[in-house]
């Protein structure tokens, strides 16, 4: 018999999982990733409107922040959520500046 790590188990079984440990932190996580596309949908308006070329950084960046938001607190990994906070502020909030 083999024990199972946390990387070895699906993400959809995963998510069931801490849902059940834990429905209030996932909500939360699950609000920053949807969070993170809303951004996304105004860095694409900016690129679109205001000619912001810059704005690519958000769309490459933002879809990317959400999924290491969600998946780091599914698999519980401090450094994923990090990760993912830290491409939020790099797409949404550079290219504001940059403009």
């Amino acid at each position: 018999m083999t024990v199972e790590t946390q990387e070895q188990v699906p993400f959809k079984e995963a998510f069931r999982r801490i849902w059940v440990a834990n429905p209030t932190g996932t909500v939360r996580s699950s609000f920053a990733a949807f969070g993170c596309l809303f951004m996304l949908g105004i860095q694409v308006a900016m690129f679109v409107m205001a000619d912001n070329t810059w704005a690519l950084l958000g769309v490459v960046a933002l879809p990317l922040a959400g999924w290491f938001i969600l998946r780091g607190w599914v698999y519980q990994r401090l450094p994923w959520r990090a990760l993912g906070l830290l491409l939020f502020v790099l797409g949404a909030m550079v290219p504001f500046y940059l403009m």
